[in-house]
């Protein structure tokens, strides 16, 4: 196994925690997925497969915190966090995995403002976030 042999190898981390999402193996797949984060924190593909396995699991605050850590390694969109203050006054501090109203509306609306940056062009890494909000609100037409 490429984990045993190379342990500070940050792919083999993500690939193991992807196979683990894929199998339906949501905390196997966060503890491998949060580990090759710890060697790569910019990784997107981690940060958005975290946020999609702590939704499965109902840590809500835990996927949202992903998806504001998604935005701002992305050079694309990180500037869109200079208008949202109150997602960047976070400081990492989850009491409770549930969210509160407030700090999901902020996230959804941090996404639908990247949405509006190029209206003719689908980011599919920005719908499937919107995808992983609309579950978190319940939304799920959306």
């Amino acid at each position: 196994m490429a984990i045993k042999k190379e342990p500070e190898n940050a792919e083999a981390w993500e690939l193991l925690g992807m196979a683990q999402a894929e199998n339906e193996n949501d905390p196997q797949s966060i503890a491998a997925l949060k580990r090759s984060l710890a060697l790569r924190p910019d990784n997107n593909r981690v940060l958005m497969a975290l946020a999609v396995c702590y939704t499965n699991e109902s840590l809500q605050s835990h996927a949202l915190r992903m998806l504001v850590n998604w935005m701002e390694v992305n050079p694309k969109y990180k500037h869109l966090l200079q208008q949202h203050p109150e997602l960047q006054a976070d400081g990492g501090a989850m009491a409770s995995s549930l969210i509160v109203g407030s700090k999901l509306q902020a996230v959804q609306n941090l996404f639908l403002d990247a949405v509006r940056l190029n209206p003719q062009e689908v980011d599919a890494d920005v719908q499937e976030a919107l995808g992983v909000l609309y579950n978190l609100s319940s939304e799920y037409g959306k």
